[in-house]
């Protein structure tokens, strides 16, 4: 059980009501919704140009584009190390972060990964593909050559499917803490949203299964949460928690290893309680990179107030924004009119 993680729910999420959205709103969730909507604020209007691809016009200019959640303000560099883990970690060496401790193995590298995860003594290891999207490919809890097979496969078959650009497979430290993604705009942090996994707490009545289910049911009403199809069973399944087990009030219960919303993860905004030494690691990671004036950075983090045990994870520059827009807990937070301003601004350069 992580103990951080448990503390974090019962401060921050286990007594508080999701926050409500209006259906109207449900359409914003996806960038052709959240994107529009900004630049509409500062006169602009979006063109489709072809497939996916779309391009900002303010007072008869272009001014930038977008497809999807990528937009024109990413630069090469910053693209390329979204797309790789071990790029991305070299940017972040280079400017003295702190990042996971790991090694990188080619596909077809299973013994020498297997020996690498023997040398550990048992100690949980994270096992992901180089390259990956959504959390795709990423195992948590490697302790053991058969939870190291599974895993492998796991991520094998993210490139199996074309989503990766190369075929290694990186075997890390995994650092117990609350997983935090920060949005940065310039020099500052303008939101930060803790991921964690799917939990359910205890009212001495319900039985686990029905509390799994009203969880799932609250989910519906998050425009942002409702995308994802959940299999309750298949989550109870996994978590070997007995389905039918009353816990007390209070009980925490997390059903979970993983915090990706496929997986039954939920979002609470903590822009306002992230200590300025994690903002500023955070700032830090997104500068590290160049060319990339807004994105996302994805931290680890023992506690919300200090940067100690903290290590950069991930840059992204093709985020989805709704996560900010749209938490599960806590204030919206509208980071896409931080990208609408750094665009416009950009193009009057």
């Amino acid at each position: 059980m992580n103990t951080i993680l448990t503390r974090f729910i019962a401060e921050h999420a286990a007594s508080v009501e999701p926050t409500a959205y209006v259906l109207e709103g449900r359409r914003a969730q996806r960038p052709r919704g959240i994107f529009p909507a900004a630049f509409r604020r500062f006169g602009g209007s979006i063109a489709a140009v072809s497939g996916k691809q779309r391009v900002v016009i303010q007072n008869q200019q272009t001014v930038g584009g977008f497809q999807v959640n990528l937009t024109s303000l990413a630069s090469v560099d910053g693209y390329e190390a979204s797309r790789s883990a071990t790029l991305a970690y070299e940017y972040f060496r280079a400017a003295r972060l702190t990042v996971p401790s790991g090694r990188a193995f080619s596909s077809r590298e299973y013994e020498a990964a297997l020996d690498y995860l023997e040398q550990h003594n048992e100690a949980p290891l994270l096992v992901k593909p180089a390259h990956t999207s959504r959390g795709r490919g990423i195992t948590p809890n490697v302790r053991t050559e058969q939870d190291l097979k599974a895993a492998w496969e796991n991520a094998r078959a993210v490139y199996i499917r074309g989503l990766g650009s190369s075929n290694q497979i990186l075997l890390e430290e995994q650092i117990e803490g609350i997983s935090i993604r920060a949005f940065i705009a310039g020099e500052r942090v303008v939101a930060a949203t803790a991921r964690i996994p799917m939990f359910i707490v205890g009212d001495g009545n319900k039985t686990v299964e029905e509390l799994a289910v009203r969880s799932v049911r609250l989910r519906r009403r998050n425009p942002f949460l409702s995308e994802y199809s959940l299999d309750v069973h298949q989550i109870l399944q996994d978590s070997y928690v007995d389905p039918s087990h009353v816990p007390p009030r209070g009980e925490i219960l997390v059903l979970s290893e993983r915090v990706g919303m496929q997986y039954g993860g939920v979002t609470v905004d903590i822009t306002d309680h992230l200590g300025s030494d994690l903002q500023k690691l955070a700032v830090g990671a997104a500068w590290a990179v160049p060319g990339i004036p807004v994105t996302a950075v994805d931290l680890v983090a023992p506690q919300l107030d200090s940067a100690e045990g903290a290590a950069v994870l991930q840059i992204d520059v093709e985020a989805n924004l709704a996560i900010h827009h749209f938490p599960w807990i806590g204030q919206p937070r509208p980071v896409a009119e931080y990208v609408a301003r750094a665009m416009i601004r950009r193009a009057h350069v």
